[in-house]
């Protein structure tokens, strides 16, 4: 009994070392950009302009709009919006999905000790795991969807071996949300729990038809999440779906982007530097090759729970990995996210094995520890040569906006990720209000992924004094077409690399003007694009293409 107690006390205590750690690592090593502080500037967009604002905000594709919005929201409610709580609102995503993980492995070996291993396992991420590139606290990002994809394979687990009731309707749900949310839990989830179901009945001895309407039950909800997508798409709330595959030198390039990956959320990569966590880094990998390899050796004595957790990462992890290495997403280092299924994955998959050699098999045993123990020593290695924070990373944003309030410059325009401007009236307490701008056909526009409304960009108490538009180094292009298309500024004035154009008077009729034109050029750009491509069809078909191309002009005008 008290070898119990000392047990989950020595939990406890490593518990608590593991979120502080996690939390300062988050702090240190995810500086504030626009990104981050998607959510929070949508809670404040609805505090002042009501709950038409979200629906007219310009979301990415990866939205979120279902699996994080509605909790982000409450969150922001009850704490306030602040630098801090914005790195704390992605670090809480990770201990979410750090507690379902050790649910899930809790629900496959019916031990609370296993899970709480999971949980503790998946907290001691390293830092470029936790933070850059592989962003598992970042505040908007595929781990919040994958909350829901740790969820549905929990129901996933319960739907096969007992079918609860809300088993079923819990899976459905997850696949619309993620649906709806991102595109990446397509690969994620839903795939591969479509095959696992079908594959069911032979790996089970289970009659075929309860998971045959499974399956179109769960079709079903992924076409109603589709159109759902489709919907907000054509109200230009969320961005077109694409997808291209890339050239055979380039998915090169994306196979040692993947490998990369996965070894710095398993800690591999970058390679030790000293001869210990070298020597620990090769026992890692060797102890886990062994391991995997036991796995299906000895894969029919092993029961259906652990089966369905292993197949279920196996299909996830190799579907996310291909796809990873033969579409053109992974355009560079911050593609790293995509993987981020496969470090939760690959833990449910190791202590699931884990457990069951623990019981059966004395040389497989041997391995599965000195997997998990090797680890944590390179996880713990990695943040303990790390540096901790626990207030926001601001960069040069701070600085800016104190200068910018010297100088009595309280509303102005800058470029997203040069200028940091979304974040300019988080950075000063609310006294400066600043709006992004961007170039698109060779125009200086009012670019909202932060909204597409004119009232987001005006400030009725602020428009009379004089208004700024602030360029960082790398905004060369933006500063000359500002020149054109806007006009000369009254004053220029410089601070650290930015240069800041002051106007005495309101820029906003100017920019809406230029993003009617754009959208205009657009629109030419397109029909001139359709009409070459009619007439290359009418040609080879031996049709007069001027009618057609007269009628599909006058349409598109």
């Amino acid at each position: 009994m008290i070898k119990h107690w000392l047990m989950w006390g020595l939990f406890a205590v490593l518990s608590v070392a593991a979120l502080i750690s996690s939390l300062g690592t988050a702090f240190q090593t995810l500086p504030l950009n626009p990104d981050m502080a998607e959510m929070a500037l949508i809670y404040q967009g609805i505090v002042h302009h009501g709950w038409r604002f979200p629906f007219t905000w310009r979301f990415n594709q990866d939205n979120q709009f279902l699996s994080l919005l509605p909790f982000a929201l409450i969150f922001y409610a009850l704490v306030g919006v602040s630098g801090a709580s914005i790195v704390i609102q992605g670090w809480l995503i990770f201990v979410v999905n750090a507690m379902l993980s050790g649910l899930v492995v809790k629900t496959v070996t019916r031990s609370w000790m296993w899970g709480y291993l999971a949980w503790l396992i998946a907290l001691l991420a390293g830092p470029m795991a936790i933070g850059q590139p592989g962003i598992l606290a970042y505040p908007v990002s595929h781990n919040a969807v994958w909350m829901f994809g740790l969820i549905g394979i929990i129901a996933l687990l319960r739907y096969i071996i007992d079918k609860p009731r809300w088993a079923f309707p819990t899976m459905l749900v997850c696949v619309f949300t993620g649906t709806v949310s991102d595109p990446w839990f397509q690969a994620a989830y839903t795939l591969p729990i479509i095959f696992l179901l079908w594959k069911a009945p032979a790996l089970f001895s289970r009659d075929k038809s309860d998971f045959r309407i499974a399956i179109k039950w769960i079709v079903a909800a992924y076409v109603v999440g589709r159109i759902t997508y489709f919907i907000f798409a054509d109200f230009n709330i969320f961005s077109q779906q694409s997808i291209s595959f890339a050239s055979p030198s380039i998915m090169l390039k994306h196979l040692i982007l993947l490998t990369k990956g996965i070894g710095t959320y398993l800690c591999l990569y970058p390679l030790p530097t000293n001869f210990i966590s070298l020597v620990v880094w090769f026992i890692f990998i060797f102890s886990v090759l062994v391991v995997f390899c036991f796995a299906i050796i000895y894969r029919k004595l092993l029961p259906a729970s652990f089966i369905i957790v292993i197949l279920f990462a196996f299909y996830s992890s190799a579907l996310m990995s291909i796809l990873f290495v033969v579409t053109n997403f992974a355009t560079g280092g911050w593609a790293i996210e995509y993987l981020i299924n496969i470090f939760y994955l690959f833990i449910l998959s190791l202590l699931a094995i884990a457990y069951v050699f623990e019981s059966m098999n004395f040389s497989a045993r041997i391995f599965t520890r000195a997997s998990v123990i090797a680890y944590l020593v390179l996880s713990m290695t990695l943040i303990v040569n790390g540096d901790f924070r626990f207030s926001p990373n601001w960069g040069e944003t701070k600085k800016v906006v104190y200068f910018l309030v010297k100088n009595h410059l309280y509303f102005g325009y800058g470029s997203y990720f040069g200028a940091q401007s979304p974040l300019f009236a988080l950075a000063s307490d609310g006294a400066i209000t600043g709006r992004h701008i961007g170039s698109n056909m060779g125009l200086p526009i009012i670019q909202m992924g932060n909204g597409d409304k004119g009232f987001w960009y005006s400030d009725p108490s602020k428009e009379t004094t004089p208004q700024f538009i602030i360029f960082s180094k790398a905004d060369s292009e933006l500063i000359s077409i500002t020149k054109k298309y806007i006009g000369p500024p009254n004053r220029v004035i410089y601070f650290l690399n930015y240069t800041i154009f002051i106007y005495d008077r309101n820029l906003l009729p100017h920019l809406l003007a230029n993003r009617w034109l754009s959208n205009n050029r657009w629109r030419q750009m397109n029909i001139e694009r359709n009409v070459k491509g009619i007439n290359k069809v009418c040609r080879s078909l031996n049709i007069n293409p001027l009618p057609i191309e007269h009628a599909y002009i006058e349409f598109a005008h």
